[in-house]
């Protein structure tokens, strides 16, 4: 009995929120008087069937106290109106974060193209050892579609290229992302050659990765800056 009680009082501290929307007054004494003063309740009174009958309101609404009900009663509904102002950091700040966005479309694009380079050498490779004719068509099918997204990947880099015109000073990445464009169009003969593309784009991408870390570097630098003048 003690822990049929117990659970009751537990279920009670859960529920007790919503009980106090949907109850009268009085029906909440008889509740508590039941619980925790040992007096019999009848779970088929009126106040529990009258409960049973009444929807429950989990969205707010009619459940807020008096005093509180929104003028819009659909106020969940209300789209999220985040704060878009971003505060203005200076001409300096905003070309490094600029620039450090070029370099990461570079260093992505250069990641992208691994997969499909290797698509087409293994199956290049694999073509090779085929004399089915079906077979052979449908590796052909995927050299081709390597073929298109590697294609999509170069445009995608050659378009990024004229940053380097503005940032002299990153030259070796643009001749690091012409070696890879250029190797990723031959075919390999071998295993060594296939690595020698991967290990190009791999030595692009870790060098701009360490200079994008320099850049944020500057940039929490300036926000540090302008933070401590504003609290002079």
């Amino acid at each position: 009995m003690h822990k049929k009680r117990q659970g009751l009082t537990v279920s009670l501290v859960v529920l007790w929120p919503i009980l106090m929307c949907i109850l009268p007054f009085q029906s909440q004494r008889n509740v508590l008087a039941a619980l925790f003063m040992g007096e019999s309740y009848d779970h088929h009174t009126a106040d529990v069937r009258e409960m049973a009958d009444q929807p429950v309101f989990l969205g707010g609404g009619k459940c807020l106290p008096p005093g509180l009900e929104s003028e819009n009663v659909n106020w969940m509904e209300q789209p999220i109106i985040e704060n878009t102002v971003q505060e203005d950091y200076g001409e300096e700040y905003k070309s490094i974060e600029l620039l450090r966005k070029e370099l990461d479309n570079i260093k992505k694009s250069l990641t992208s193209i691994l997969a499909p380079v290797e698509s087409i050498y293994r199956n290049q490779e694999r073509l090779l050892t085929l004399t089915n004719d079906q077979d052979k068509a449908a590796t052909e099918k995927l050299i081709k579609d390597s073929e298109n997204k590697r294609d999509q990947v170069i445009e995608q880099l050659e378009k990024n290229l004229p940053m380097f015109d503005k940032h002299p000073e990153y030259v070796s990445y643009k001749q690091g992302v012409q070696e890879a464009i250029a190797l990723s169009k031959t075919r390999f003969n071998n295993k060594e050659e296939h690595f020698n593309f991967g290990n190009a784009c791999k030595k692009t991408t870790t060098n701009i990765f360490r200079d994008q870390k320099n850049l944020l570097e500057k940039m929490k630098l300036i926000k540090k800056t302008k933070a401590a003048a504003e609290n002079k």
